[in-house]
């Protein structure tokens, strides 16, 4: 959904005119060859260093970050709270300026906090495993956490997509 919310912003103009190009340059490219190994690369389509030609292209940096998440392999962290879409998890249609409980499944072990995020906004970080947010606009926010492990090593959660009108 953030993938969708995000190009056809880009794409559509006023009622009647036509689309809007939208220049592969304009955005991100993410590398998932060493997903199994501690994750993906992200960057700017101009900044990434990896085979473009073998890339995913995403079209923002929000859509990277949750797209990283995504593809997380065996993730050490899991949201329990709130539920996302699809896996049979319930819809529920947040509100602007409704407190939402972000919650991490279990006791992960990690080193230092677990950080709470939306894409590219760091959230805040939970407080005995349990976190209240916000979002002040409507939207698609894929929800996911982030942490360092034992060995200082980036681990995430998968994201859960939430919708906010």
């Amino acid at each position: 959904m953030p993938l969708f919310d995000a190009a056809i912003g880009v794409r559509l103009g006023k009622l009647g005119k036509p689309l809007k190009p939208f220049g592969e340059k304009e955005g991100w490219l993410g590398d998932v060859s060493g997903w199994k190994e501690g994750g993906s690369v992200i960057a700017p389509f101009e900044k990434f260093k990896g085979n473009k030609a073998k890339a995913c292209w995403l079209p923002d940096a929000k859509t990277a970050y949750a797209w990283q998440a995504f593809v997380t392999f065996k993730p050490q962290l899991k949201l329990k709270n709130p539920p996302g879409l699809g896996d049979g998890q319930p819809f529920i249609l947040h509100k602007v300026g409704e407190a939402i409980e972000v919650q991490v499944a279990g006791k992960p072990k990690t080193k230092g906090a677990i950080e709470v995020w939306a894409g590219t906004k760091r959230l805040g970080e939970l407080a005995e495993g349990k976190l209240m947010v916000t979002f002040s606009e409507p939207g698609f926010y894929p929800v996911y956490l982030k942490a360092l492990n034992g060995e200082g090593e980036v681990i995430r959660s998968r994201p859960n997509t939430l919708i906010v009108q």
